[in-house]
């Protein structure tokens, strides 16, 4: 019987080992990638920062400030090695530039669709626009900047068809106070219920 109980205990031991080893690798495939992702859009940064003129720098900070519910805006600024770069400054303390580096998840998200607005207006100004297309791309927003980003959205689509996907209910809602008739709200049946 101990044998028994000895053999069904490491048994359970080695479920539970392996379990916790595919937990630890799925975490760690997810860190790799959110590094590389941050990475990425940091260098993306700091090249437009760099590359870009005055009036794009006013445009960026404009749509971020629009993203961002009105609470931060960009400068064009030097980094630690005498580098031109994209800074955010923060409207409660206007005088500190900060790094995009330092920036919380929620508000590199916010500029980034603001350096994504700015860069399909000026596309579509050149160009025929192909259709912006957005999966869930304000889950780190709070209500505020969500509704702010939906109108910034809204506004990008004088210039291109904007496609917003989400699968949060509350985002719908925050569209829904949008101007109406400005857009078409598409619910699709849940299909993982059947």
């Amino acid at each position: 019987m101990a044998a028994d109980a000895a053999a069904t205990f490491a048994a359970e031991a080695a479920q539970d080992r392996e379990a916790v080893s595919a937990r630890f690798s799925q975490i760690f495939d997810e860190f790799l990638l959110m590094s590389v992702a941050a990475g990425v859009l940091g260098r993306s940064i700091d090249e437009v920062g760099q590359s870009a003129d005055a009036s794009g720098v006013r445009r960026m900070s404009e749509a971020f400030a629009t993203t961002s519910g009105g609470t931060h805006t960009v400068v064009g600024g030097e980094g630690p090695k005498g580098e031109t770069m994209l800074l955010a400054v923060d409207g409660r303390r206007p005088h500190e530039r900060i790094a995009v580096s330092q920036l919380s998840e929620g508000l590199r998200d916010q500029l980034y669709l603001a350096l994504r607005i700015v860069a399909i207006g000026e596309h579509a100004a050149a160009a025929p626009c192909l259709p912006f297309i957005a999966d869930d791309i304000l889950q780190t927003f709070d209500d505020d900047r969500a509704s702010a980003s939906l109108a910034g959205l809204l506004a990008m689509s004088r210039h291109a068809q904007v496609v917003v996907l989400t699968h949060h209910r509350h985002i719908a809602e925050l569209a829904s106070r949008l101007s109406p008739g400005a857009f078409n709200l598409i619910h699709l049946p849940d299909v993982t219920a059947a």
